[in-house]
């Protein structure tokens, strides 16, 4: 947040390959730049590294005997800075190799954190950890709790806009997703839990997440991959009869299998979505 104003989210495409398309509003149109970043078979991941208001990318890599290794990029001094340096500020090990990477502001200092989704017997362990994200330390699991099943999609985002990112799940209602966000996550399980109605089809749309009207609460949205559509709430209990529709497919139409909702401003985002391999990025401090 900027002299009390929040930055709207708006969509950032990967494709798997190492390639990101960013928008930077919500209408339709091409990527208005494009990046390099990751090789084949990352996973990518969001988040604001060095609070400046501003996301940056990052990409995390399996295949390594110490476990999942992240390379974020991460500046002050803007995009060109990130492009300059091959948007690597830091390189760390940090997860299992079965892991999937989120990132969030888990205790609202303004910097986001990171996090991982450890699949367990019948659902999802979340580890996360209020470090500071460096070069030398990819930080511990300073939370951890059970929530969700294992054909859920969690998701991640500030609901109610105090400021902490808090765990949400997408959940296969009779073919249709429900919603399930809760406003307060700790060592002891989930809080507050809300249900919104059914909004989305689970099969052929993916979950995103951003702050898309500007008023610093995140609210939900669906890519259609099919149509390249865009489908954005303003607030989590409107009615989709209100929604911003808008096109945007990235790169390519084809190859896009996954979108995760964030902001440039993923913020994490969906997990279904990094495992496929796409990212959505712009975020709201």
């Amino acid at each position: 947040v900027t002299n009390g104003v929040y930055a709207t989210s708006t969509p950032l495409m990967y494709e798997p390959v190492g390639n990101w398309s960013f928008r930077t509003t919500l209408t339709s149109g091409t990527a208005d730049f494009t990046a390099t970043h990751g090789n084949s078979g990352d996973m990518p991941v969001v988040g604001d590294w060095d609070g400046d208001g501003i996301d940056e990318i990052g990409v995390v890599r399996k295949g390594f005997t110490s476990g999942l290794r992240w390379f974020l990029s991460g500046t002050n001094t803007g995009y060109e800075d990130d492009v300059a340096s091959g948007f690597t500020k830091t390189d760390f090990y940090h997860g299992n190799q079965t892991d999937l990477p989120i990132a969030g502001d888990w205790n609202g200092d303004g910097e986001d954190s990171l996090g991982l989704l450890r699949p367990i017997t019948g659902g999802w362990k979340w580890i996360l950890t209020n470090n500071d994200v460096t070069a030398s330390s990819g930080g511990g699991g300073e939370i951890q709790f059970d929530h969700g099943n294992a054909a859920d999609k969690p998701i991640v985002g500030d609901w109610d806009g105090d400021g902490f990112d808090t765990a949400g799940l997408v959940r296969n209602n009779g073919g249709e997703m429900q919603w399930i966000l809760t406003n307060s996550v700790g060592a002891g399980g989930s809080e507050a839990s809300r249900t919104t109605g059914n909004f989305g089809n689970f099969d052929n749309d993916l979950p995103v997440v951003g702050d898309w009207n500007g008023d610093g609460a995140d609210s939900i949205g669906l890519y259609r991959p099919s149509t390249g559509e865009w489908i954005l709430l303003n607030h989590i209990d409107d009615d989709a009869t209100s929604a911003t529709v808008f096109t945007f497919a990235g790169a390519t139409t084809t190859s896009v299998t996954d979108v995760w909702g964030v902001s440039l401003v993923p913020e994490p985002a969906t997990i279904g979505l990094l495992m496929l391999g796409f990212g959505l990025l712009r975020r709201r401090r």
